[in-house]
């Protein structure tokens, strides 16, 4: 009678882990849609990018000859850079997770040793819970 019981259990736990494999596998392919979707929005906005920093190129040395005089021209000393750290909200995620974080303090030490700040501002939790236990200039 155990033996019959014991089964019954084993049976409905390999069941749980399967229809657990089939909805990680399903998120997966979730995950995946959006970031082809998040590429290929970033991938259209490229253009307009572009003409916008032409047109501000262009705008910028047509200015030089006239006399204009603006705060906004003038070319001051970068001090502060502020970083958007965009990290998951939730589980899952881990090695996104970790290499957001990687990236963000590699770009931090590379403008410490050009002599300027970070700030960052975050989109996300698990990057914000990473970088409040450092010490980090974090823009609330």
């Amino acid at each position: 009678m155990g033996g019959a019981a014991e089964l019954a259990e084993f049976r409905g736990k390999v069941g749980q882990m399967k229809q657990s494999i089939r909805i990680t596998g399903a998120m997966r392919l979730v995950a995946a849609a959006k970031v082809r979707r998040a590429q290929s929005a970033v991938l259209q906005s490229r253009p307009f990018s572009e003409t916008l920093a032409a047109l501000i190129v262009n705008l910028r040395s047509k200015l030089t000859y006239a006399d204009v005089d603006s705060k906004y021209l003038e070319e001051r000393k970068v001090k502060n850079v502020v970083l958007l750290v965009i990290s998951g909200e939730r589980g899952l995620c881990g090695p996104y997770n970790s290499k957001v974080i990687n990236m963000t303090e590699a770009r931090i030490n590379e403008l410490k040793e050009q002599g300027i700040g970070a700030k960052l501002v975050f989109v996300g939790k698990k990057a914000y819970e990473y970088f409040a236990k450092r010490d980090v200039d974090i823009v609330k």
